[in-house]
């Protein structure tokens, strides 16, 4: 799970991750910046956008929502 990855430092961080061929859960605010993610990392990249303000209160249980939908799991490092 990768927050901030519609743009800077973020973006950079999935498409490194996206190389490795990890599957990613990109998460940032901007509409077009991790919908957009295909262009950039390639067509073989697994990835999940969701745009969402993590300010908002609601934006954690829109993230457990999407790993249930999908039968993700995140581990943390």
């Amino acid at each position: 799970m990768i927050t901030g990855a519609s743009s800077g430092l973020g973006r950079e961080i999935a498409r490194l991750a996206a190389a490795d061929g990890q599957p990613l859960v990109l998460i940032g605010r901007a509409q077009d910046g991790s919908t957009n993610w295909r262009a950039s990392f390639g067509a073989r990249a697994v990835a999940f956008p969701l745009s969402l303000d993590l300010q908002r209160p609601d934006s954690v249980a829109e993230i457990d929502a999407l790993l249930s939908e999908r039968n993700l799991f995140c581990d943390v490092w």
